[in-house]
């Protein structure tokens, strides 16, 4: 087959998906779609990290294929890696995503346009979506670590390329491996832990107050129907990640809740709140850290009274955004009466205690983990506050600039990319268009037209702006 069929191929696809409505046939099509390329061995990267074998396959490429033609397809490849890895398919997605790695970093050296720059780092970052959701990726942390190396290291080189060419910089993604959080903004003098100096000075104030707020924690714990020990979890607390608070939000949270561990939580303010449960808390944090109360009734994260159970293990992640920090105010932390026994949170490559009546604060699109060992619960206050070195008048469009990039990432799950790079279309795909005859938007409006191979609305009204 050559590349003209191949594109053939992804044009009869694009058919099946927005005409028919027939995704699967879609799938299949762009499979023979990809059936000319000669790609490497796929059982020779079984043991090996997606970044090594994403290399692995470069070198072939390099050497027995014309990877100038076959980069035409890299966004198709990464389309379809996302409609294998939703479908938990593992293996399809894996041997995917390591091919289209493979030639998005070719042509992100080659050329550091910004369209082939986004594309390469949209692959990493399915890439670290993969690592985390494959069962079978045991240090699925360590691999994303390592593919964000790979990125800064493809990015330097194509930095040093751009700037040989026309002398100006270009900023990239990712500067630190330990963080990848789902939304990068551009923040200068970001740490992953603040010392105690560098507090809001609202800190000090709960931290004078920790014994109200404790007395509070404990009511709820204590209310009937929960716990009446601190050594077992409070069942009538939601589980993170239930979908069962929140407003059904943070589902993805429970992912990383390793087997036999329990993560509980009471929303105070955020999504699902309900600050009459600790009314004294709430006020003092209304009062207090009004930025923080704004910030989680903006979406931008709640504040909860959680709880970890013994034997708890919440595995290595990053949070979503790094436009806040995190702050905890140790309430109910357990001894260590065998002296060997965790009960920590590691941020980066450092590793924290709790105390009880002291407030420790992090950045959490920073890899980081919490773990208790011991005998009884650990319960703190946690609440988030906007990034001190983002500046005011920017809270509001990086908030929404978060929001908006979420939305992208799930509209382009169901919008696969044409051959002649359609911009009307993707934008009608994305829902940043609408047709001006009918008004419809969104993906399920577009259809194609087969004999010119455009695209026009439901209603017949051509795609063009």
């Amino acid at each position: 087959m050559e590349i003209s069929q191949s594109v053939e191929c992804w044009w009869r696809g694009l058919q099946l998906w927005y005409n028919d409505q027939d995704y699967m046939h879609a799938i299949v099509t762009w499979e023979e779609a990809m059936g000319f390329i000669s790609w490497a061995n796929e059982e020779l990267f079984v043991d090996t990290s997606l970044k090594n074998s994403a290399i692995q396959e470069r070198t072939y490429l390099t050497l027995h294929g014309d990877t100038a033609s076959l980069s035409e397809l890299s966004p198709l490849l990464l389309f379809l890696a996302g409609c294998y890895l939703d479908a938990q398919e593992y293996r399809k997605a894996r041997v995917t995503l390591r091919r289209c790695l493979a030639l998005a970093s070719i042509d992100a050296e080659r050329d550091s346009t910004s369209n082939k720059n986004d594309l390469f780092h949209r692959t990493i970052r399915e890439c670290i979506f993969y690592v985390e959701e494959d069962p079978e990726c045991l240090k699925s942390w360590r691999e994303a670590r390592e593919l964000i190396q790979y990125a800064i290291k493809v990015d330097q080189q194509s930095e040093k390329e751009r700037l040989s060419e026309i002398g100006e910089a270009n900023s990239v993604p990712w500067s630190d491996p330990w963080q990848r959080p789902g939304f990068l903004y551009p923040i200068i003098n970001q740490e992953s832990v603040y010392d105690r100096l560098s507090h809001p000075s609202w800190c000090r104030l709960l931290e004078e107050r920790w014994g109200d707020i404790r007395n509070e924690f404990h009511r709820l714990i204590h209310r009937p129907g929960g716990a009446r020990t601190l050594s077992a979890s409070p069942r009538h607390w939601p589980a993170v990640g239930s979908g069962v608070h929140r407003g059904g939000a943070g589902a993805h949270d429970g992912s990383v809740v390793a087997p036999g561990g329990d993560w509980r939580e009471v929303v105070i303010f955020g999504s699902g709140e309900n600050p009459q449960l600790a009314p004294f808390t709430s006020e003092l944090l209304e009062q207090a850290c009004p930025d923080a109360v704004s910030l989680a009734r903006q979406g931008g994260g709640e504040i909860v009274f959680s709880v970890l159970a013994p034997g708890t293990h919440i595995r290595p992640h990053c949070g979503s955004t790094n436009l806040r920090l995190t702050a905890h105010l140790g309430l109910v932390i357990p001894e260590d009466n065998l002296g060997h026994k965790r009960c920590s949170i590691r941020v980066a490559d450092q590793w924290l205690d709790w105390e009880e009546g002291k407030i420790i604060v992090f950045d959490d699109s920073f890899e980081h983990e919490v773990i208790n060992e011991r005998s009884t619960l650990r319960g703190v206050l946690l609440l988030r506050f906007w990034h001190p070195n983002l500046p005011k008048e920017e809270r509001g469009i990086a908030l929404q600039k978060a929001l908006d990039a979420k939305s992208d990432d799930e509209l382009q799950r169901y919008s696969p990319p044409s051959p002649s790079n359609d911009r009307p279309m993707m934008l009608r795909a994305m829902e940043k268009s609408r047709c001006t005859l009918c008004s419809r938007h969104g993906y399920s409006s577009i259809r194609l037209d087969t004999r010119s191979l455009t695209f026009q609305c439901q209603c017949g009204q051509s795609i063009t702006s």
